[in-house]
Parts: structure tokens; C-alpha cells; sequence
């Protein structure tokens, strides 16, 4: 799929991720008149809805009796048809070694390379839909360490994903490794039986517990 997985690189993705000649339309220009619209819309669908949702709680104590529900309506402007490949191929040349270490700005721009007719979405913070970190997570578990090893979590957008497959591979290529046997008490972290006193601070009446160690210190730890 990438560099990452099976040692090639991401001219490869041409061939994983191309959108079918059918699915392949004239890209739409941005109106923001639709984002206008769907507000509206939003509001007018929850407001002919509110009497509905009230009438089924009351014609049915049994199921809905004691409970406070809320209606939330959501709309959007369709998206493109085939704009899920385009989000997809984002994903994986993310996932790569050349995109993790790329700007967004530059990740964007290759995959709009790919697929000039589709928009390449600049909103890396929107949470990602539900199939796409799927889809994530199954690349991530079959790819070698250190990326086997990323934990995506829900609700997480484009940019943590880039930032999470970044600092994965800057730390297997800049930092050591140790294996150490690390114990947790009260007042301290002992780390291969050398002990490191927790500080403690105050902030806005409460007191925290934080861990103070030089570097050198650190490593004499793990080393030990």
C-alpha cells in the first residue's frame, strides 16, 4: 500500500486508490451559500420535528418515560461523487514515510495531484468517519513497528493521525530504545532500581505530581 508497508513508494498508490472513470465528475466549486443552507435547513428540520419527537415520548411512557431526549438535526452539502477515494488516499500516503514527514499543506498537494478534479480537504481537524479510521487502523496493524504499535482513538482527525505516524518514526530514527522495569510509587518513579522523587506544584488550589529528570539522569536510569 506505501513505503511503510511493502517497501515502495508512493507512485505505487496509483494503482490502490484510483477513482473509477464513472465516479469522476467535474470538481465543484466551493459555494458557501451550501454551508448557509444546510444551517437553515438544520434549524427548519428541528423545528418541524420538536412536536413529533414530543408526541412519541408521550404516546409511549414505556420506552421513553424518565428520559430527557434531545433532537439534533445535521446537514451538510453532498460530498462529490468518488470523494472518498481522495480521503482515503490522503490517509495512506500519510501513512507513509515521505507524507508522515511532508507538511499538510504538501500532503494535500501531492494526492491533489492524483485526483485533480476532486477537492483535497484542507479541515485536517474534523473528526475522520467512522470506515476511514477503519481503514486507518487495519493499515496500522499491518505494517511493521514502530507504526503497528499507534493507537488511533476515536474522534481523531487528519492532523492527529499525521502527527502521531511523525512522532513514531522520529523517534525509532533520532531516539534509543530501552527495555526497562519501571515501578510507580507514592512519591516516586524507581526505574531499574534507581528512585526519581516526584515534584509536586500548585495550581488554582490543587497540588500535582510531576516527574523531574535531566536528560543525562534519564539515560543513566534506563542504561542501569
Amino acid at each position: 500500500m506505501n513505503d511503510i508497508f511493502d517497501g515502495h513508494g508512493f507512485d505505487d498508490f496509483e494503482s490502490s486508490a484510483v477513482v473509477p472513470a464513472e465516479a469522476v465528475a467535474t470538481r465543484r466549486q466551493y459555494n458557501p451559500t451550501l454551508f448557509q443552507k444546510a444551517r437553515a435547513a438544520s434549524a427548519a428540520a428541528a423545528t418541524r420535528l420538536e412536536p413529533v419527537l414530543k408526541q412519541l415520548v408521550v404516546s409511549q411512557p414505556e420506552l421513553y418515560g424518565g428520559l430527557d431526549i434531545k433532537l439534533k438535526v445535521q446537514s451538510r452539502p453532498k460530498a462529490t461523487p468518488g470523494q472518498s477515494k481522495v480521503l482515503l488516499a490522503l490517509i495512506e500516503f500519510i501513512l507513509t514515510r515521505r507524507g508522515a514527514l511532508l507538511t499538510q499543506a504538501d500532503c494535500r498537494a501531492v494526492v491533489q495531484e492524483k485526483f485533480p478534479s476532486f477537492a483535497v480537504t484542507k479541515n485536517w481537524t474534523v473528526p475522520l468517519p467512522q470506515w476511514a479510521l477503519a481503514k486507518a487502523r487495519t493499515c496500522l496493524q499491518c505494517s511493521a513497528a514502530p507504526l503497528s504499535t499507534i493507537d488511533l482513538k476515536a474522534g481523531m482527525g487528519l492532523r492527529d493521525l499525521h502527527r502521531s505516524v511523525k512522532s513514531a518514526l522520529v523517534a525509532q530514527e533520532e531516539g534509543e530504545q530501552f527495555q526497562a522495569v519501571i515501578r510507580v510509587t507514592e512519591d516516586a518513579v524507581i526505574i531499574n532500581g534507581i528512585s526519581v522523587k516526584l515534584a509536586s506544584s500548585k495550581s488554582a488550589g490543587r497540588t500535582y505530581r510531576s516527574l523531574r529528570i535531566s536528560r543525562t539522569a534519564l539515560l543513566e536510569a534506563l542504561e542501569g
